[in-house]
């Protein structure tokens, strides 16, 4: 037992003695330090010093702690530091688990420094003394740190630190935590330097206060004196305090020992053991020349004497911190705030910057330079393949005294030989130069450039297209008008642009410096008339004042106004406490008190405090809003450092929320901070609460206090992307009432507004870190916060009335912090591809060819990384590389510059992925810009409003894409005008370039990108020229009376409407003949009225105006009409996005030699819900072409196909509006399925008389289906209904014209399907243009559309599946015969009384021939889906030897007997009469086909026998011109019965076993499979010899296709498809699938037979192929017709 006691006592003694021993040791050291920083003090005074930096530097990675410090050695071996491969995305070590310092040796101390003392003596910076009550601090501390002097390198930027408080370390596992010293450092030493601003790098850390959670905080005056707390508190140690007077808050007068002691705190120590700490003290922006010892005031000893505490003034927390170095806080005290006059605009740099850039661009494009000063439109041009020549015909069209020369040439021809070629035709070839001429449009105001080809020019192929003459004008050069140009004065006037020339009208009532100035020295005024008057201190006058400023800046209180007032009430209601000679205790609250230390001038100290405030809210409000007045910079030298060496972890302060809506009145409000690079987060999201009773204000209670500070504790400064910003989201919430739906435990939860700040601001090159106060205004919830840049000072449309959030950065008064330049490092010699091997290629290329939204699992990532040095040859694989770079901090910039140099050029197409809002980096952005250069202007157009959103994007204004725009408007009419129209639409007002933006909050539209686009437009206007200047307003005129018109035409009743449209359009057609202008449709639509009489409205709900207007162009006639519709009151963006990607695809089909027919037309919006449309003339829509018909006519076969034959009498127009119409079909078919066209009723598709079918009104796409209730109208992928397949087939049977629309289809399909990644860049830069339903689900749509996951021939058969699909649904012919229905309140017949339904034109006795006699001869029976009698008219016309025979029904004379008595009413008597045709029983038989035939021959001799006028007027020509099936093979008079071919059995008997057809194969070996798609059969040959002749469906065949791959002994690879009804063309499009290896594939022999099923006797066979497939390079899809033979086994 003795032993057990005694072992304990022995063991304290030791340990005892071990613990004296190290304190001695620990003395002795610290006496030889301080003998040794004596000795270095001496040799300062003659040897110059320069600072260094510490380098060794630590960051944490992972679980490991890795130094950046270098050897001597190292040093010199590489120049340039070695950035070390930074993990792959997704790795085991990707996520960093904390930062932490380097570890420090250190005893355990009794004082810990995350300890919850109410009095934490460890202050940031420390006094010094030499009195061993001061020194205790420093006994405990180990000096065993390692050497920090090593030379400054490169590798100390790079260092990471994290500041001694709690927030740091939370989320860090416990065994990385590294303790701290607890006692307070001063920082190092630093020399004056020779330069205003110098460059500091190596590791800095400013962070202890921003995180200082001391309960009291003593740092209270301006020069922030030192106290030693127990002192001040100690009632026995001195009791004769120091007069008041003898002690100076600024500076206390100390003998030259006292200053020789702190001096040595100052100096430069070679090997100081505290550099590591003092090196990144706040004290590093201390300018050393401001910092003496006598800055530091003498300790003052005192008792302390607690009396009657008064009341404590109210505070708004008891949380507030400092976030600003207490060695920089009120550094200014002055009692004066120092208000500037500085013009509008010009403090902001971005601003100023832009405007000189746009100077510095306008000078670069002269006026006499004719590529970019042309001054006029040049035709556009398009790049397209033709797989063979194609001739035109062309008529160029000379003055009035010539005629029009035709010839015909090559689509290959050089324009100047087309010229040479008409100056030949003149015969004058001696005086006519052909350089001396120009070839025009006709009709439009574009020409062609000489060196250029016809095939570049669209308009030549939209001729072929049409099947039109490509018509031209010729001028001679000194006849060709510029109307556009640009002259030597507008060079002069343009370069002379000021910023207030770029800004809009400011609102009459913003703030101003005079009025700012007045409240400015009334303040002044009040503060000296307190501070004078010592025995009167009522600070009532001052409290006025600044409330007066405080409205004047919208009614802004912040927390630290509200504080300082509340001090100078306290002070002024203490006069007792103004000031003291000895420590008091002056209040109370709760455990806590308030101190006041001796000799601080209270009410001086207080109202410093409320100029710093107010400096502070001035401050904030000129970053906040545009005003002509500024706080000039603080006095003195301003450092600069480098933010990649600041250690501290970002933090801020969130204030409070100002203005609050009057309709706000929830129980709790909350701010979700979120730090953002582009839209990705870098830290964990944060939330701060403020309740509804935290309003306690001066003046204006209105207003939230948060108060409280934000740590990111993982997020170092040095880490951060120099384009991160903050997020800030202001959210309400309340409990729901009682009678509220879903009233619950769950609390109401609303999103009140959202606002943003970026952390480093541009200034021209660097980017410096945001410090200071800011009020930032609350955008509405429905703007998309994760994207777009963050709004300027003055970008706001209710900026002075929108709720405000205060928020305070980091102040630094004498230093800024820097973005550092980026170096790239070149990634050395280029690796070849090939060297990979053959797995690692096939997943590389797997992960390439994936899609740009296809996600990446973790493997593929880290390989893409990992070989990403392989990849700079594959422009595809940049953006995949950049997705899956892990940072973008200055660290890995290098790295990744690197491979942007060395990267193959990206396509314009494929650089516009990386314009999107997940590529934030500017540099990344300018490659992109710079690949978009070599672009066309005219191809350009097509991708500009994907540029204008993209500009929302931009981090700043002076963004390389916004120069690229000012460029390229100077250089192109066209892309101007486009561009303008771009800009107007997103804009508020009648004038948007001088709106103010009070109206910015309309639909469709978000108010903040108002500012930037309005920047963009008014530079655009001030460059652009004085004509093309006023052709802009012109139109805008235009635009603002037809919106006039509009409005009242909608306002009128419906039976006045079309008198009061012609009315108001009178003013506008004479204001077009003084001025005029071009329709915003193209500037090459020059008009010059309107045709009044020919304008009318369509009858539907926006009642959109049908306009005529004339053209202005020389060489058309007044019959020459330009005709545009203009519609106000539908979202006109979603149509002009769809008809912007048909065109594109168009094009895209056309360059890869697809031509299908595409009509397409120009939609320009021109604001809000209005907008002009092009109108295509000569086309009807398909209800009117359907109900011609009847009301039934959606049902019927035959509506398309008799229109076209109308309109195209003879077969060869018949035959190609046939195949107008499969391909543009085709075409509309695959368009409309991608992009989920809905809404497809029969008024919405329409059809040309050649062909063509296009469809109109885009206002429901992207799979967002028209409802009928909750009954959905679209229900099959895209609209094909029989009739359409009737005009594709030729009749009611299928053929080979189906199977080539098919084949149309998937073809189509496939080249969109290799381009999807473009589309979908394109789609996904609209996200921001709030269109509705554009966003990221409508990606998803069109991406899952695409079938990214199929191959070629996959992707074929699943849209066949769609086409058959489509085809059999009868709900789209109900939705027709609905839409039929719901149009009957509208017009009903729609023909010219002049026109007869059957033809389209009207044809006269000149154009026909006089008629002598005509008369019925006989009748004929038809079959055509039905049984019909037709009538035989023999007409013999005067100069033709023999008679025509047409062919008219009974109620094709009823209407023009009808027609006839309409048009002569007054001799309707003498016209013969006609039965109506109403007959019991059946009409259609041969006894009443007899009887009419009678009666129509009485009819045609009584009509001949009539007046001239009437005989032989235009109607009756009309009705007798030849029709289609006229001139057919059905036209035979002799036949008295005729059934359609397309209805008759085309089979062929195989009684002989002869055997014909063809198959269709696609076959290729692809992931390990053999795919053999059975495509088509044609010419089978089917039926049966036994079969009943009778029976002619009968003898159809019904296909299906086995396949084998031989030698197969137990047909184990059988495989077959589905059987085709009754069809000798049938399709099947089906895969057959092999999973086996290709060496096995090679060897064997693909057989493919054909057979018709038959359920009672046996399968009969058709016809077989053998193909041996080593013959075929399998790798490679083949696709081939393979005629069918016997079976050969």
């Amino acid at each position: 037992m003795d032993s057990c006691h005694k072992l304990p006592i022995d063991e304290a003694e030791r340990r005892f003695q071990l613990d004296l021993e190290k304190a001695k040791a620990l003395s002795l050291e610290t006496a030889a330090l301080d003998k040794f920083r004596q000795e270095k003090l001496k040799e300062s005074a003659t040897v110059p010093r320069t600072s260094r930096e510490p380098s060794p530097v630590y960051a944490t990675v992972g679980a490991k702690s890795v130094s950046s410090s270098r050897s001597p050695s190292m040093e010199s071996s590489s120049p340039r530091v070695q950035i070390k491969p930074r993990p792959r995305p997704g790795g085991s070590n990707s996520q960093s688990l904390g930062l932490v310092p380097p570890p420090i040796p250190r005893r355990q101390l009794s004082q810990s420094p995350i300890s919850n003392d109410l009095i934490n003596l460890m202050s940031p910076v420390r006094a010094t003394s030499s009195d061993p009550e001061d020194s205790f601090l420093f006994q405990e501390l180990d000096l065993a740190f390692p050497n920090l002097n090593g030379p400054p390198n490169r590798s100390s930027r790079h260092a990471v630190f994290i500041p001694n408080n709690r927030t740091s370390f939370q989320n860090m596992p416990p065994h990385l935590i590294k303790p701290l010293p607890t006692s307070p450092i001063l920082p190092p030493p630093v020399p004056p330097t020779p330069k205003l601003n110098t460059v500091t790098r190596g590791p800095v850390s400013f962070d202890e206060s921003i995180l200082n959670r001391n309960l009291i905080d003593l740092a209270v005056e301006s020069t922030h004196p030192r106290y030693s707390i127990l002192r001040a508190f100690d009632p026995l140690l001195n009791s004769n305090p120091l007069p008041e007077q003898s002690v100076t808050p600024v500076a206390c007068s100390t003998s030259s020992t006292e200053k020789n002691k702190t001096d040595d705190f100052f100096l430069d120590q070679d090997y100081d053991p505290f550099d590591y700490f003092l090196g990144l003290s706040q004290r590093s922006f201390e300018d050393p020349s401001t910092v003496h010892a006598s800055s530091i005031p003498e300790t003052i000893y005192e008792v302390l004497t607690k009396e009657q505490s008064p009341v404590k003034p109210a505070t708004t927390s008891n949380k507030r911190q400092s976030i600003v170095p207490p060695a920089h806080k009120n550094k200014d005290t002055s009692l004066k705030v120092i208000v500037t006059g500085v013009d509008t605009g010009a403090g902001d740099l971005g601003l100023v910057t832009f405007v000189n850039l746009v100077r510095e661009v306008r000078t670069r494009f002269r006026y006499d330079e004719t590529e970019t000063n042309a001054g006029y439109v040049t035709s556009p041009m398009v790049a397209s393949s033709y797989t063979e020549s194609i001739s035109v015909k062309l008529a160029v069209h000379l003055s009035m005294d010539h005629p029009i020369i035709n010839f015909t040439c090559d689509i290959s021809s050089q324009v100047n030989h087309v010229i040479s070629h008409v100056v030949c035709e003149l015969g004058a070839t001696s005086q006519l130069k052909p350089e001396e001429y120009a070839l025009k449009v006709w009709g439009m105001a574009e020409f062609l450039l000489p060196n250029s080809c016809l095939c570049d020019y669209e308009y030549v192929h939209h001729c072929i297209k049409l099947e039109k003459d490509v018509l031209l004008c010729l001028l001679h050069v000194d006849e060709v008008p510029k109307p556009l140009l640009r002259t030597a004065e507008d060079d002069i006037k343009d370069v002379q642009i000021q910023v207030e020339d770029l800004l809009s009208r400011q609102p009459a009532d913003a703030l101003t410096h005079a009025s700012i100035a007045v409240l400015i020295d009334t303040i002044h005024g009040e503060i000296d008339r307190l501070l004078a008057n010592v025995s009167q201190t009522q600070p009532k006058g001052l409290l006025q004042s600044v409330k007066a400023l405080c409205s004047l800046l919208g009614c802004i209180e912040t927390i630290d106004l509200t504080m300082a007032l509340d001090n100078i009430v306290f002070t002024c209601n203490n006069s007792n406490t103004k000031g003291s000679n000895r420590a008091e205790i002056v209040g109370e609250d709760g455990p806590y008190s308030m101190v006041v230390l001796p000799g601080q001038n209270r009410l001086r100290t207080n109202c410093l405090e409320l100029i710093v405030a107010i400096r502070k809210l001035m401050s904030a409000y000129t970053y906040a809003f545009r005003v002509n007045f500024a706080l000039p910079p603080a006095p003195g030298s301003v450092k600069i450092y480098e933010s990649s060496g600041v250690l501290d972890c970002v933090g801020f302060r969130v204030g409070a929320l100002h203005r609050l809506e009057s309709t706000w009145n929830f129980d709790t409000y909350e701010v979700r901070i979120e730090l953002l690079h582009g839209v990705t987060s870098v830290g964990r999201s944060q939330l701060v609460f403020g309740t509804a009773s935290s309003r306690s204000a001066v003046f204006f209670p209105n207003r939230i206090v948060f108060d409280e500070v934000i740590s990111f504790s993982s997020v170092a400064i040095c880490t951060l992307p120099r384009e991160s910003r903050l997020v800030l989201t202001v959210y309400g919430r309340r409990k729901r009432a009682d009678g509220d739906p879903g009233n619950g435990s769950e609390a109401e939860h609303v999103e009140l507004g959202w606002t943003a700040q970026n952390f480093f601001r541009y200034g021209d090159p660097n980017w410096t870190l945001e410090q200071g106060n800011r009020l930032l205004p609350l955008w509405p919830p429905a703007s998309d916060k994760r994207s777009g840049y963050v709004p300027t000072a003055g970008r706001h449309p209710r900026g002075h009335l929108t709720p405000l959030l205060s928020i305070e950065m980091p102040d630094l008064d004498d230093a800024d912090i820097q973005f550092p330049q980026v170096d790239p490092i070149p990634i050395g010699e280029l690796r070849d591809f090939s060297a990979l091997d053959d797995n690692t290629q096939r997943s590389l290329m797997d992960i390439i060819q994936s899609g740009s939204f296809a996600k990446m699992d973790l493997y593929q990532r880290e390989l893409l990384w990992e070989k990403r040095h392989y990849l700079t040859e594959e422009p595809a694989a940049l953006t995949k590389v950049l997705q899956v770079a892990q940072s973008w901090d200055w660290e890995s910039l290098s790295d990744l510059y690197g491979l942007l140099q060395s990267w193959k050029a990206l396509t314009p197409l494929e650089a516009l992925q990386l314009l999107l809002p997940c590529f934030p980096d500017i540099e990344v952005r300018r490659y992109a810009v710079e690949w978009l250069r070599p672009i066309l202007s005219d191809e350009l157009v097509d991708y500009l409003p994907q540029l204008v959103e993209a500009l929302k994007l931009e981090p700043f204004d002076h963004s390389p894409l916004m120069v690229f725009l000012l460029e390229r408007s100077l250089s192109s009419p066209q892309v101007a005008h486009s561009l303008y129209w771009l800009l107007v639409q997103q804009l508020p007002g009648p004038s948007p370039q001088n709106s103010d933006f009070a109206e910015a909050y309309f639909e469709g539209a978000d108010p903040r990108y108002s500012g930037r686009l309005q920047l963009l437009l008014r530079s655009v206007l001030a460059t652009c020229g004085a004509a093309l200047r006023h052709r802009f307003l012109s139109e805008q005129m235009l635009v603002q009376q037809l919106d006039s018109c509009a409005d009242v035409v909608k306002s009128t009743k419906e039976s006045q409407r079309l008198s009061t449209l012609l009315r108001e359009l009178e003013p506008i057609h004479f204001s077009l003949g003084n001025n005029p202008t071009s329709l915003p449709i193209g500037p090459s639509l020059q008009v010059n009225g309107l045709e009044v009489r020919q304008c009318s409205y369509f009858p539907s709900n926006t009642l959109p105006l049908k306009l005529a207007f004339h053209s202005a162009e020389p060489e058309v006639n007044e019959n020459s009409l330009v005709s545009a519709m203009y519609k106000v009151g539908d979202d006109l963006r979603q149509d002009m996005l769809t008809l912007q990607m048909v065109r594109i695809m168009d094009k895209l089909w056309r360059k890869d030699g697809l031509d299908l027919k595409m009509v397409t037309f120009s939609c320009v919006p021109t604001g809000p819900r209005r907008g002009f449309v092009e109108l295509v003339t000569g086309a009807e829509t398909l209800r009117r072409i359907q109900i011609e018909h009847g009301l039934t006519g959606s049902f019927k076969d035959r509506p398309i196909a008799d229109w076209l034959a109308k309109h195209n009498p003879s077969p060869l127009e018949y035959e190609r509006a046939v195949h107008n119409f499969t391909a543009s079909c085709a075409g509309y078919s695959v368009a409309t399925y991608v992009f989920g066209v809905c809404d497809r009723h029969n008024d919405n598709i329409m059809v040309k008389s050649t062909g063509h079918l296009f469809h109109i009104d885009f206002g429901k796409f992207l799979g967002d289906a028209q409802m009928f209730g909750n009954f959905k109208r679209d229900r099959t992928p895209f609209v094909l209904t029989s009739d359409m397949a009737y005009v594709i087939n030729g009749g009611d049977k299928p053929s080979q014209k189906f199977q080539h629309f098919v084949d149309l289809c998937c073809q189509a399909f496939n080249i969109v399907r290799q381009h999807s990644n473009s589309l979908l860049h394109l789609l996904a830069l609209m996200a921001t243009s709030n269109i509705p339903g554009v966003n990221a689900d409508a990606i998803s749509f069109v991406q899952k559309a695409l079938l990214p996951d199929k191959s070629k021939a996959e992707a074929a058969a699943v849209f066949s599946r769609m086409i058959e699909d489509s085809l059999r649904s009868w709900f789209t012919q109900f939705n027709f015969f609905l839409h039929n229905l719901a149009q009957l309140r509208f017009h009903g017949d729609h023909n010219d009384d002049r026109l007869l339904s059957f033809v389209p034109k009207t044809f006269t006795l000149a154009t026909d021939g006089r008629i002598i006699e005509a008369r019925v001869v006989g009748f004929q029976k038809r079959y055509d889906s039905e049984k019909y009698y037709v009538f035989i008219v023999s007409l013999r016309r005067e100069k033709q030897s023999e008679n025509m025979y047409l062919f008219r029904t009974h109620r094709e004379f009823s209407e023009l007997h009808q027609k006839l008595c309409l048009r002569f009413p007054l001799v309707s008597s003498r016209i013969l009469s006609l039965s109506k045709g109403v007959y019991l029983g059946r009409s259609s038989v041969k006894a009443v086909a007899e009887k009419r035939r009678t009666e129509l021959d009485q009819f045609l001799t009584s009509l001949f026998q009539l007046a001239p006028e009437i005989c032989h007027c235009d109607l009756i020509y009309t009705f007798f011109h030849p029709l289609l099936r006229d001139q057919d093979e059905e036209a035979n008079v002799y036949v008295t019965k005729w059934r359609n071919k397309s209805s008759s059995s085309r089979s062929v008997s195989n009684a002989n076993g002869h055997v014909q057809g063809e198959l269709k194969l696609s076959i290729q070996y692809t992931r390990g499979e053999l795919h053999v798609m059975i495509q088509h059969g044609r010419g089978l040959v089917g039926g049966n010899a036994a079969t009943s002749v009778n029976n002619a469906a009968a003898e159809l065949p019904c296909p299906y296709v086995k396949t084998y791959l031989l030698p197969d002994m137990h047909k184990i690879t059988k495989r077959k498809t589905r059987v085709i009804r009754r069809n000798i063309h049938p399709t099947f499009m089906e895969m057959l699938v092999y999973r086996m290896p290709l060496e096995s594939i090679q060897k064997r022999l693909l057989q493919v037979s054909v057979w018709s099923y038959d359920r009672v006797q046996e399968n009969q066979f058709l016809g077989a192929v053998n193909i041996p497939l080593e013959s075929l390079s399998l790798t490679e899809e083949h696709v081939a017709w393979y005629p069918l033979g016997h079976l050969h086994m």
